[in-house]
């Protein structure tokens, strides 16, 4: 087995031991990667939330660019292999550190439109200033700073792309989770209940 195959299982196992840590009461039932990664079929890298086709990207850290466009434009086509609403893009920050900002989640601009939250409040033409931007917790001189639970930006070099912490599309998905949830009546006394 190759080292890029290995450290792309490495990079889904963690991405999975994210969701299954943040968003445990949101997984669908059997939450797990993917078997059929790399197939002109492929549905996506993980299978962990209804209506998601999941990609994740675990490049070198001076190709972190490639990794968030892969991710996002691969997620996108995932979701129509599979008929999925939504396809976001997970790739991993290499080097970063415990507690700092190490899972970025991507969008194509088409696939964020349709989810709540994902307002990018900067914009950014390098991967290398966005990442400046989007890791540091202070924010950077000359920008203000945002909670990592709404730090989105666009990266406008071709192709472009809707990046995000996975604190914001964690806040994102809790929005969509919410606005899609029908409220459960209670029957009432006397009422009769049908079994389907």
């Amino acid at each position: 087995m190759n080292s890029s195959k290995n450290k792309g299982d490495r990079g889904e196992r963690e991405v999975l031991a994210l969701f299954e840590t943040r968003l445990a009461d949101h997984l669908v039932p059997g939450a797990q990667r993917g078997k059929n990664a790399g197939q002109p079929h492929d549905r996506g890298d993980l299978f962990v939330l209804d209506g998601f086709a999941v990609q994740v990207k675990y490049f070198k850290a001076s190709n972190l660019g490639g990794a968030v466009r892969q991710a996002a434009y691969g997620a996108a086509e995932q979701a129509t292999n599979g008929f999925k609403n939504h396809g976001v893009g997970m790739s991993i920050i290499e080097g970063a550190r415990k507690g700092s900002v190490r899972v970025l989640a991507s969008y194509t601009p088409d696939m964020a439109l349709a989810l709540p939250g994902v307002e990018h409040v900067a914009q950014f033409g390098t991967i290398s200033k966005l990442k400046a931007w989007i890791t540091d917790d202070a924010g950077p001189y000359g920008y203000r700073a945002y909670p990592r639970s709404h730090r989105w930006a666009t990266l406008t070099s071709d192709p472009v792309t809707i990046v995000g912490t996975f604190e914001a599309f964690e806040t994102s998905y809790l929005e969509l989770a919410d606005a899609n949830t029908l409220p459960m009546t209670a029957p009432r006394k006397g009422d009769s209940v049908e079994l389907v």
